[in-house]
């Protein structure tokens, strides 16, 4: 069984503990926001954490602790965030494609459009049993496999279907779908 891990931020370096206080990891402050071993983070601490554009794709986030935690643009595709706590996150033009987010905390994250019109894409997630109350979902891209906790209705939060946003900006100069 995994301990839960937590962050401690030293001059120019990033170190990943156990519990206990065990170094597990050094990351250099100019890392490469890349995980290689994916499976170290699930039930980490990383609360506030400055994770802009980080690449969790596929990694295990099982019960990890995001809670306002800066994931701009950052890479969640096909990664297990079951039980997670996002209150608070930021997740604007991040990737969600295929993420399981079943039970996950999202109360008020921020999965809106980013400063630079990313949209945050949620095609095929699973959102069954998440707490979305609170949370910004304008522009956020969804489609037919994206589950939804009961009762939840996405348009009404402002999301948008793949299709709706494509038809949205056929026309427009320098765009392709």
């Amino acid at each position: 069984m995994l301990l839960p891990r937590w962050w401690r931020f030293l001059s120019q370096f990033m170190d990943i503990l156990d519990q206990s206080g065990t170094l597990l990891f050094r990351i250099p402050e100019d890392w490469n926001p890349i995980f290689a071993d994916r499976d170290l983070l699930a039930g980490a601490n990383l609360r506030e954490a400055q994770l802009t554009g980080t690449d969790f794709g596929n990694a295990d986030l099982t019960g990890v602790c995001l809670a306002r935690a800066n994931l701009y643009q950052a890479f969640l595709n096909q990664t297990n965030l079951r039980h997670a706590d996002l209150e608070d996150a930021i997740l604007r033009g991040s990737d969600l494609e295929d993420a399981d987010l079943g039970f996950a905390n999202l109360k008020r994250a921020d999965l809106s459009v980013s400063g630079v019109g990313g949209l945050t894409r949620l095609g095929g997630a699973n959102l069954i049993g998440a707490n979305l109350d609170g949370a910004n979902l304008t522009g956020a891209l969804y489609d037919s496999t994206t589950r939804f906790p009961d009762g939840f209705e996405p348009r009404s939060h402002g999301m948008l279907t793949l299709e709706e946003w494509q038809k949205a900006i056929e026309g427009y100069p320098g765009t392709t779908t």
